[in-house]
């Protein structure tokens, strides 16, 4: 099982990807299985260490 110290690590990484689409759709994909993975995730925090907005509305029309 995966824990806050693998999203925090993931969503450093994908913070540093310059190019704003491939970053949203690699957190997009890793939100997907780490939600799936552990009921306790949160899709929103994960998405704005990310470096993406605040608002997962803006990211992707499926979390809404």
């Amino acid at each position: 099982m995966q824990t806050k110290k693998h999203f925090v690590a993931m969503a450093q990484l994908l913070s540093e990807l310059p190019d704003y689409k491939h970053r949203r759709h690699l957190a997009i994909m890793n939100a997907d299985n780490f939600a799936k993975e552990n009921p306790r995730f949160d899709k929103n925090r994960f998405f704005r260490a990310c470096g993406l907005p605040q608002d997962i509305d803006e990211i992707d029309p499926r979390f809404k």
